[in-house]
């Protein structure tokens, strides 16, 4: 080939040349028509063909998805490629879960240990929170959470769950939430909380979650043994433990979360710690503490440092607005709340109502009847 004239090696090059440039011409036509093809059967075309997106989605929405199956469309969430994830968001298959979800918490009853609850819909519900998360994972999914006010409802009713694995599961995912598209997931997360709330006839919007939270920590056994144990404990097995401290450390990175995502608005995080606070946050803290896990103290520090941050930085704030009027040094104590309300309505008629409200609550009969909680609650 050397020895060949000059011009009938550039004839060779500019073959070898037009040849590659034909074939990848013949290449992108054949992808355009296969695209045209696929674009003609439309959704409901790929519906037919299993593992598509479209095929999971029909299978959701008409109620014959397998168990099995659901746990193959869990691991695909996961694995395949971000257009296979966004084709399934797009198909409205993040909705169809969130309403298979809500089927699910409605027919369930308040509390780990409910004897009525379905092991079959508690396997269900596991698979497709797991799915949910896997959604979350990207973009598209964590953007159409947001959109649809069911996904994140869903979620936040599954954290009464009867099964501790869901609970710590959707504990982690609307952590994440809080902190996903600049507070507005954190906005959506409070109102899921508040839809628990009425759900469940609660005064509080923290009340229904705290309790399963308190009662699950209380099911611990003595020293992390068996004894004084609860059924759902006990019923755990091996590395229940270690469950238990993993689900304490998820609910407390999302009560944290929750409280510390409105960072530029101070009056809210002291609503929403006052809130916490209603519904007994100061002893499931300490309750947790008995762990003894580095983790959980160091969550529930953050939240007493932060507590007391904030609350320093109201009174500042209100003493700024108003300096002649003295204010509490410690909002956990009532004498001094007392005081400092009583020194700014003095000698308005705002003061006739507050000492009104005191003296409804000092005739409350004195009794340990549940009656007498609730109407400290209301």
């Amino acid at each position: 080939m050397e020895a060949y004239p000059i011009n009938k090696k550039w004839t060779l090059v500019h073959q070898d040349r037009l040849a590659e440039w034909q074939g990848e011409q013949k290449r992108r036509m054949h992808a355009r028509t296969t695209i045209n093809a696929d674009s003609s059967l439309g959704i409901l075309g790929r519906a037919d063909e299993e593992g598509s997106p479209e095929w999971y989605v029909r299978k959701v929405l008409d109620n014959s998805i397998s168990a099995k199956q659901l746990q193959s469309l869990a691991v695909s969430l996961r694995t395949q490629p971000i257009g296979w994830v966004k084709a399934f968001v797009e198909a409205q298959g993040q909705v169809a879960l969130a309403n298979v979800l809500g089927k699910y918490n409605r027919k369930q009853t308040t509390g780990p240990t409910n004897p009525t609850v379905n092991d079959k819909d508690l396997d269900r519900e596991y698979d497709i929170v797991k799915c949910l998360k896997a959604l979350m994972n990207n973009k598209y999914g964590a953007d159409d959470a947001l959109e649809h006010a069911p996904i994140v409802n869903a979620l936040g009713a599954s954290l009464i769950s009867p099964r501790l694995n869901t609970r710590k599961l959707v504990s982690e995912v609307l952590t994440f939430l809080c902190h996903w598209a600049e507070g507005r997931g954190h906005q959506k997360v409070l109102q899921a909380l508040d839809s628990l709330k009425s759900t469940q006839g609660e005064n509080g919007r923290f009340d229904a979650w705290m309790r399963i939270v308190e009662v699950t920590v209380d099911g611990r056994g003595k020293m992390g043994s068996l004894v004084g144990a609860s059924d759902e404990v006990r019923s755990g097995g091996i590395g229940m433990e270690n469950l238990l401290m993993e689900y304490a450390v998820a609910s407390l990175f999302l009560v944290n979360m929750i409280v510390d995502a409105p960072e530029r608005d101070l009056h809210l995080r002291c609503h929403i710690r006052a809130q916490f606070t209603a519904c007994g946050i100061k002893r499931i803290l300490n309750k947790m503490e008995q762990f003894q896990y580095d983790i959980i103290d160091k969550q529930v520090e953050r939240y007493r440092s932060n507590e007391i941050i904030d609350y320093e930085d109201l009174l500042e704030k209100e003493n700024q607005v108003d300096g002649q009027d003295p204010e509490p040094q410690d909002l956990n104590d009532p004498v001094q709340i007392v005081q400092a309300i009583m020194s700014k309505v003095n000698g308005s008629h705002s003061a006739d109502y507050f000492v009104s409200s005191l003296q409804h609550l000092l005739l409350i009969r004195d009794n340990e009847a549940e009656d007498r909680l609730r109407m400290f609650q209301l």
